[in-house]
């Protein structure tokens, strides 16, 4: 059983609009409730980690192996919430702003 999220960190992110990030993909049609995905693990307990998703978008319930989670989208996503102190204080900055560089440029059709 995994351990509980930081209170503080939990309160952050709950504070966000509660709604899927990936929900102006082409085609996203989210679907069941909005679930919380540390896109670098649960190790890593900061606010910035945390991206809200619906079940579809996080391989949960009736859309498991369906091929709709993609943890390097949500990476970026994460990325993208993230100010440029977070990734300083995270103190892997210059791997995490080559993985962000990369990330965009894959999905540059997901970013506006």
């Amino acid at each position: 059983m995994p351990k509980p999220m930081n209170k503080k960190v939990l309160e952050e992110v709950l504070a966000r609009p509660q709604q899927c990030v990936r929900r102006n993909e082409p085609y996203a049609r989210c679907g069941g409730r909005i679930t919380i995905e540390h896109t670098m693990g649960r190790r890593r307990e900061e606010a910035w980690n945390c991206i809200l998703l619906c079940e579809k978008h996080h391989g949960l319930g009736q859309w498991a192996d369906k091929k709709h989670f993609s943890k390097e989208v949500n990476r970026l996503y994460a990325y993208l919430q993230a100010t440029e102190e977070d990734l300083i204080k995270a103190k892997l900055n210059g791997q995490l702003k080559k993985e962000k560089k990369y990330l965009l440029l894959k999905h540059k059709d997901l970013v506006k």
